[in-house]
């Protein structure tokens, strides 16, 4: 008959090992800092506001300026949203997120807001490359051009 060993069980405190953020609540809260434990009700505004003060602080870092400056948020409850243009944004907003998202928590005094980072959508251009694939290009634009075209007795060689 096969031995059965107990199987590891892992401690509810454990997991805080494997949180960053509980991790950085825990360093605070040995400084004496105060640390946001209880859910208070926010607008979205002040969620703007903390956005933007956080931005303020960073001024020194032209990381955090070129990815924050004139970036739109959307607040939907406790979810912000923000759209970047490229990966390396995202890449670039994950080595900050950390100290964001705890500077936001604290500021709104609500640990249960997150952050939903989505890279926008870009629609691919068609290059043109002869001469009649840009006329008609401009055609599309311009639909007067055909006339133009026909008043000046115009051919082109395609």
């Amino acid at each position: 008959m096969a031995e059965l060993r107990p199987q590891p069980t892992i401690r509810i405190t454990d997991k805080d090992k494997f949180d960053p953020v509980k991790q950085k609540e825990l360093r605070d809260k040995e400084k004496g800092l105060k640390v946001v434990t209880e859910e208070k009700i926010f607008t979205s505004s002040a969620i703007h506001d903390a956005w933007n003060e956080f931005v303020r602080n960073g001024k020194g870092n032209s990381r955090i300026e070129l990815l924050f400056n004139k970036r739109a948020i959307i607040v939907d409850k406790a979810v912000i949203t923000v759209e970047f243009d490229s990966e390396i944004q995202l890449e670039q907003l994950n080595d900050i997120k950390e100290d964001l998202m705890y500077f936001i928590r604290s500021k709104v005094e609500n640990k249960t807001i997150v952050l939903n980072a989505k890279l926008k959508h870009q629609e691919e251009k068609a290059l043109m490359y002869t001469s009649k694939e840009r006329y008609e290009a401009l055609k599309e634009k311009y639909p007067l051009i055909e006339e133009l075209k026909k008043d000046l007795g115009l051919d082109f060689e395609f």
